[in-house]
């Protein structure tokens, strides 16, 4: 509760109100540069001149959106964010791999129906970016979620 962000900005970024109001309450007392954007990520990747809402960042961190996008359409949102990434930054992204041990519990109770992918189709994500300096693959222990942590030249 108590966080201190010096010399960093911090910008989230989510389409639901109720998120950001979430995330807004619980860094209320943090100490820095901390601002909220709610935008549709579809009509992100669409516009031009993505970075005049993101500005260049040292480092971009998504969670639990791809998840729900083909492999085409996740290369569109990463190439778009990726777009923003300051040289020498690192982007970090992940989606849920097909062995997770709780797809079937998720999908048959939870009614939670994610696009899986493989590691085959995480690089395919990825593929065609322009400075990439390095990738690095990592697997969650319980097999659950999958990453990518991609730097820029």
């Amino acid at each position: 509760p108590n966080a201190v962000l010096k010399n960093i900005s911090f910008l989230g970024i989510d389409q639901d109100e109720g998120a950001i109001e979430s995330a807004r309450k619980h860094l209320a007392s943090a100490r820095g540069d901390i601002t909220f954007h709610q935008d549709s990520i579809l009509k992100f990747v669409l516009r031009k001149n993505k970075s005049t809402v993101l500005g260049n960042r040292d480092l971009i961190y998504m969670m639990g959106l791809i998840d729900y996008f083909s492999v085409n359409s996740a290369h569109r949102i990463i190439k778009g964010l990726w777009e923003s990434v300051k040289p020498g930054g690192t982007f970090l992204f992940s989606n849920a791999h097909p062995k997770n041990p709780t797809r079937v519990w998720m999908e048959y109770v939870g009614q939670w129906v994610l696009n899986y992918k493989d590691e085959k189709d995480m690089f395919d994500i990825i593929k065609g970016l322009d400075d990439v300096k390095d990738v690095d693959y990592l697997m969650d222990d319980y097999q659950v979620y999958q990453y990518m942590v991609m730097q820029k030249k």
